[in-house]
């Protein structure tokens, strides 16, 4: 069975501290989550009661941040991106597109995660159950 360490071990600094970042989120937001490895789909992903709803998949040069079920999710700026019947992600290319802090409106993309993130998350374990 992989580790997350296995899974992150290849990537840059960069790319691993985003990641690391991420799953610091999820796990704060999302009470009682499993986290598991996935070496086949070189992910991490995340587990309710209810099910598997999330997970991260890093690349050579950012992060995936996927909602398993992201199609009901409420997108009014149309940032969760995707086109398969049930999974939507957002590109995570910085820790700008991280933080919980009010943005300075430099990074829209950055302010939509500022104020959404922690909604979807409290969310998704509703929608797979």
């Amino acid at each position: 069975m992989a580790t997350v360490a296995e899974i992150l071990e290849p990537h840059s600094p960069e790319v691993r501290a985003l990641s690391e970042a991420l799953r610091e989120l999820i796990q704060e937001l999302v009470p009682n989550v499993r986290e598991k490895a996935y070496a086949g789909w070189h992910g991490i992903g995340y587990h309710s009661a209810n099910g598997y709803f999330c997970a991260i998949f890093p690349y050579a040069e950012h992060v995936h941040l996927l909602f398993e079920h992201g199609v009901d999710l409420h997108d009014p700026d149309h940032l969760l991106e995707g086109t398969t019947k049930q999974v939507r992600y957002i590109p995570i290319h910085s820790s700008n597109d991280i933080h919980r802090e009010a943005s300075d409106g430099a990074h829209p993309r950055g302010c939509w995660l500022t104020t959404n993130t922690a909604k979807l998350l409290r969310a998704l374990p509703r929608i797979v159950g």
